[in-house]
């Protein structure tokens, strides 16, 4: 557990790049698992917080500060997350004229997933802590 805590302390929030790489160590396998109709719904929530910054507050900041994201990086992990999941997609139907959210995350037993775990969250924590000490 040390390990983990450790190598997600090094991830600088405010630097997109690193950002990035640890979307892709972390974030991307899990998401890659889920069916269509649960990325549907992550990238309804995903999008809408991009789009609607003033909420972050009320939903998700104490899981932000959790994980170590400080305040002055809230939008720049979101975006990127964002650019990490959806590139070729923009975030413009979910400005808060065009679209309406619920304040309910999503369940446990909404995420369905479509694939088994091919590795480990160790696995992936090595991963992502040799991309980052070879940056």
């Amino acid at each position: 557990m040390d390990n983990q805590i450790n190598e997600l302390g090094l991830i600088d929030y405010t630097d997109a790049l690193q950002c990035k790489i640890a979307f892709d160590c972390l974030i991307r396998p899990s998401f890659d698992r889920l069916n269509e109709l649960t990325r549907q719904e992550v990238k309804k929530s995903l999008g809408y917080l991009v789009e609607n910054p003033t909420y972050f507050p009320d939903l998700i900041e104490d899981r932000l500060l959790l994980c170590g994201v400080p305040f002055i990086a809230f939008r720049l992990f979101l975006s990127e997350l964002w650019n990490t999941l959806f590139p070729l997609e923009d975030t413009s139907d979910y400005k808060p004229e065009n679209y309406k959210i619920k304040n309910k995350p999503l369940a446990l037993n909404q995420y369905s997933f479509s694939q088994p775990e091919s590795e480990s969250l160790q696995d992936r924590l090595n991963e992502l802590y040799k991309k980052l000490l070879n940056r």
